[in-house]
């Protein structure tokens, strides 16, 4: 059994029960759950070295795919993790991609978190997953 599911699904009680094995009829559930870019999260994102980053295949048709998106795993603990030593490993992703179609100076009037990677790129958004 496993979960997928956007942020609506990014609840403590969710994570723990997929994650800790709160019901001996499941065991352990693989999960992949969308979160909100906290301020935390980004500064997380933010301070993730830039060789962690790997380029992004996706499966198209059963064939992969090269995206112009990237990801990393991010060094992230939110407080109702942290609580206890017996609680699961929790891994938490970060995805990126380059903004397009924005005048210089633009990305700041985003409602989204936004980054200068480098001067040879565009800005790049963050969003966990």
């Amino acid at each position: 059994m496993s979960l997928r599911s956007d942020t609506a699904a990014y609840q403590e009680e969710l994570l723990l029960y997929c994650g800790e094995e709160k019901d001996p009829r499941f065991g352990v559930i693989d999960f992949a759950i969308s979160a909100d870019v906290t301020a935390a999260f980004r500064a997380a994102v933010l301070a993730t070295a830039q060789s962690a980053w790997q380029p992004l295949t996706r499966m198209v048709d059963g064939k992969p795919q090269q995206t112009d998106q990237e990801w990393a795993e991010v060094c992230f603990v939110p407080n109702w993790a942290g609580h206890s030593r017996k609680r699961a490993d929790y891994r938490f992703l970060a995805i990126r991609e380059p903004l397009r179609q924005l005048a210089p100076g633009d990305a700041a009037q985003l409602p989204f978190p936004t980054q200068e990677s480098s001067p040879a790129r565009a800005p790049t958004s963050c969003s966990a997953s």
